[in-house]
């Protein structure tokens, strides 16, 4: 790969430094047009663009932050609603119906992941030929896997039901919810694709916006059913409902950078080196989400269903907070994979060192001082009883703590065209995750489980870095390096500090998680002062207090080059 060569001019898709005769061929939206030598790809590089970069990937993080919010404030207020008026037991079912459908709908052969890189990358090159001709292609792939999914998950929906301990009047219901859900991973996979095109355009505005209404939706629908004693068949469709429409307005806002003219499926060629890439992205995603929700499943089936249901109440608010600093990780991508599209892989690697410090150093500040006060929070929020919940919280946060360091090193492989390096991490973050389960469920029951799940985030991450430097280059900066560690560490004691001195003035209820996450602020300020030092510090609060308060010709120039 060369930093010179624009992405399309010589080979397959594949590998977009090389383009095929069908899709490589740069083209504009008139059609296709001559290929133009790309200049030195650090020689566009400006004093601006380190600030222009910052102010890109916060612009796109605060969308999808914002989007976040709709989800946690659903869930702050609504957890308790459910987990009682469902009962655990059948709020526990919930869970490991949920957790069965988000595992089949990870086996969709990398083609999210993937999307996401290759629309980015033609977005980069003007390419909307490709673009239309990669979603047709895409669209008919998951139509058809999914309804394979969805065919799969209503013939087996009573045999998976069987393998829990699952009480017979529950048994009907849950059939009920994992044959919808058969469906909703259907509609996901086609909202995935109309998704990825928006987003390589950072248009995350629609996504964001569409993720509120989506969960507007939810909210509703839940209340309903459990008003109404509807249980787990209300809930399935309102699932189904919310889904489909979000998938429907999402289509209808990409149109705009798709041609009607231009749409034909890819070559057998081009689709075959776009599944090759798409295959080792899949590994990698898969891994991932085996580390996200494996450990319901093991412990319903170790356990009972209402260990479920504590641990599943930790992981939801840890999984919560881990994705904040992670909704900075698709414009990111979209980012680098348009840089990759422009100028090639050179000025990528530039790009990335200056994400991954920016990145690493808010992670870190970021899980330091959400650890401190999980416990308090959780405890406060869902009541005394569930204090193994708040347990459960603290120790994945701090295992997600290894996995979002390694974030931003896994979009760098993705866009310049080695997701293998990422599969090979996942592979070595789920076996050890699952030997240490299977060895530590029994005797330490729901702790055993977590702690193996950040034992096996901590060695992944490592090996990450490992193989990276070893087999890409060595000069990929180690995220390690950027890690604030005395910022992280006097942040997370005063945190605690804090949150020990007002846990007994806390109120019970989602009203004392509030106050629980308001105690937890000046943790924060203690981070971005050690880290940065004070007058630092305040000249960073101030800009982005001037940049929410006043749009001014800078940002409304940022926002038409990235429209």
């Amino acid at each position: 790969m060369t930093g010179a060569q624009r992405p399309g001019t010589a080979g397959s898709i594949g590998d977009p430094t090389e383009s095929s005769e069908s899709i490589g061929e740069p083209v504009t939206e008139d059609g296709p047009g001559d290929a133009q030598p790309v200049a030195d790809p650090l020689a566009s590089a400006t004093p601006e663009a380190p600030r222009r970069s910052a102010a890109a990937l916060l612009r796109g993080g605060g969308w999808n932050t914002g989007a976040q919010l709709a989800p946690l404030a659903v869930n702050l207020v609504l957890t308790p609603f459910v987990i009682h008026g469902l009962g655990i037991g059948r709020f526990g079912l919930y869970i490991l119906a949920t957790s069965i459908a988000d595992f089949l709908g990870t086996f969709d052969g990398g083609l999210y992941s993937s999307s996401q890189r290759y629309f980015a990358v033609y977005a980069g090159a003007e390419d909307r030929r490709s673009t239309s001709r990669l979603c047709l292609s895409l669209t008919a792939a998951v139509l058809v896997l999914g309804t394979v999914m969805a065919g799969v998950l209503a013939v087996l929906a009573p045999v998976l039901l069987s393998l829990f301990r699952i009480s017979d009047p529950l048994r009907s219901e849950g059939q009920f919810l994992l044959r919808a859900l058969g469906i909703v991973i259907a509609l996901e996979l086609l909202r995935g694709v109309f998704a990825a095109i928006l987003n390589a355009r950072q248009r995350f505005a629609v996504s964001s916006l569409t993720t509120v209404g989506q969960y507007g939706v939810y909210a509703v629908g839940v209340v309903l059913a459990v008003h109404n004693g509807w249980g787990l068949r209300g809930i399935a469709a309102t699932l189904l409902v919310q889904t489909g429409l979000s998938t429907l307005v999402l289509a209808v806002a990409a149109r705009r950078y798709l041609s009607l003219s231009l749409m034909r499926f890819l070559s057998r060629r081009d689709m075959a080196d776009f599944l090759r890439y798409a295959s080792r992205a899949q590994v990698a995603g898969l891994s991932d989400l085996i580390n996200l929700q494996s450990d319901s499943m093991i412990i319903g089936g170790f356990l009972n269903v209402q260990s479920v249901t504590f641990y599943s109440s930790g992981r939801n608010f840890a999984s919560q907070l881990r994705s904040l600093p992670w909704n900075a990780i698709s414009p990111a991508a979209s980012m680098l994979g348009r840089t990759y599209g422009e100028r090639g892989s050179e000025a990528v690697l530039e790009q990335f060192r200056q994400l991954q410090r920016w990145w690493v150093q808010a992670c870190s500040g970021w899980i330091a001082v959400a650890a401190g006060a999980a416990y308090f929070g959780v405890t406060q929020w869902l009541g005394p009883g569930f204090r193994l919940a708040g347990v459960v919280a603290v120790v994945l946060l701090v295992g997600y703590l290894f996995r979002l360091w390694a974030g931003m090193m896994t979009v760098y492989c993705q866009t310049v065209g080695h997701p293998e390096l990422e599969a090979h991490y996942g592979l070595v973050s789920v076996l050890v995750n699952l030997v240490l389960t299977l060895a530590l469920v029994v005797p330490f029951g729901v702790l055993g489980v977590v702690g193996a799940t950040a034992a096996g985030q901590l060695v992944g991450s490592l090996y990450l870095l490992h193989i990276v430097r070893s087999r890409l280059s060595a000069t990929v900066p180690s995220f390690l390096a950027d890690v604030p560690w005395p910022a992280s560490v006097l942040a997370a004691a005063v945190t605690v500090l804090l949150e020990l001195a007002a846990w007994p003035l806390f109120t019970q209820g989602p009203l004392g998680l509030l106050e629980a996450g308001v105690v937890a602020v000046p943790g924060l300020v203690v981070f971005a002062v050690v880290l940065l030092g004070p007058a630092a510090a305040w000249r960073v609060a101030a800009a982005r207090l001037a940049t929410l308060t006043k749009r001014g010709p800078d940002y409304r120039r940022d926002e038409r080059e990235h429209a």
